[in-house]
């Protein structure tokens, strides 16, 4: 039976877990041949979750070996986005793993969304205050990025550098009501695209965005 591994594991099994996800990576990131779980094979097993459509979160399962060992059909075409890659987008290491945090109803307020606030000049302290940029900021700071440390969306309209619509981009959207969205590319669906973000129906999910009835247009913005 194969072992649960994670960031910190030690042993051969961390050498066989390397020398598997070795031959699923570009040869030009191959994993070094030591027993140490470090966090280069965290990325490298989110890498083979998210291409698998597995729990994106760098804990080695039961599925994930199975993915490995003997090629477990892959539901990536079901999904709503292609896999990502940690190497080059390392803030979706921070962001995937967040799907499915969301404003609380009433009086409270969930602490993990006041957290996204704190990486913002604003620094709101509740989750009814708009929270797409705080969240962008916030994964972007943990993969060690400079965001704009702006909790407006339209402040990512000049950060970076502009880029084409690649899985992990930052993309603003200027709604039908002229006001903006800020959230990661994820790719194209009928008429429209995919992005995965905060504050989307409340919520840190995957929705669909479709032109003219979504939005009027998009940008799209990357690292220097």
């Amino acid at each position: 039976m194969n072992p649960v591994l994670q960031q910190g594991s030690f042993g051969v099994d961390v050498l066989r877990l390397k020398e598997l996800l070795n031959k699923q990576l570009n040869p030009a990131q191959k994993l070094s041949f030591s027993l140490i779980f470090d966090e280069k094979t965290t990325f490298a097993v989110m890498t083979i979750q998210s291409k698998f459509g597995l729990r994106v979160n760098g804990v080695v399962t039961s599925e994930v070996w199975e993915c490995l060992i003997n090629g477990h059909p892959t539901v990536e075409e079901s999904l709503p986005f292609r896999w990502f890659n940690y190497y080059e987008t390392p803030w979706m290491a921070y962001a995937l793993p967040e799907q499915g945090q969301k404003a609380i109803d009433g009086k409270s307020h969930n602490p993990r969304v006041v957290e996204y606030h704190s990486t913002t000049t604003y620094r709101a302290t509740r989750d009814e205050t708009a929270w797409c940029s705080a969240f962008v900021n916030w994964c972007l700071t943990k993969a060690g990025i400079q965001g704009t440390n702006n909790a407006g969306a339209e402040s990512w309209l000049s950060w970076g550098k502009e880029t084409y619509p690649r899985v992990g981009a930052i993309t603003v959207v200027q709604r039908m009501n002229d006001r903006y969205h800020v959230a990661f590319y994820q790719g194209k669906c009928p008429g429209g695209i995919w992005i995965f973000g905060g504050n989307q129906k409340h919520t840190v999910k995957s929705s669909p965005y479709i032109e003219g009835k979504n939005y009027r247009w998009v940008k799209y913005r990357w690292p220097k």
